[in-house]
């Protein structure tokens, strides 16, 4: 018998209020684990079935998004695309 302890992956793109892309290179927390924003604003985080805050900070700015995950929210579908709001240094953690 095969046990693993292996966290869903989710695949999303982070997208800025006015359409753009979130930088990539941007850091994205609020999964499992640390992740990273690639081209075309696209991430891949570990995170199971539910509401989640994440978070996407790089040298000039960061964002913020609420995102609901269902089961269906698998890498191997077209990434969910998310409206990641743009926060202050006071809003800063």
């Amino acid at each position: 018998r095969f046990t693993s302890d292996a966290r869903p992956m989710r695949r999303l793109r982070l997208l800025l209020p006015d359409g753009r892309d979130v930088p990539a290179g941007a850091d994205v927390t609020g999964g499992d684990e640390p992740a990273f924003v690639g081209l075309r604003g696209e991430t891949v985080v570990a995170a199971p079935s539910g509401r989640h805050r994440l978070r996407a900070d790089w040298v000039q700015g960061g964002c913020e998004a609420q995102v609901a995950l269902s089961a269906d929210d698998t890498v191997l579908r077209p990434p969910l695309e998310i409206v990641c709001i743009p926060v202050t240094t006071e809003q800063a953690p």
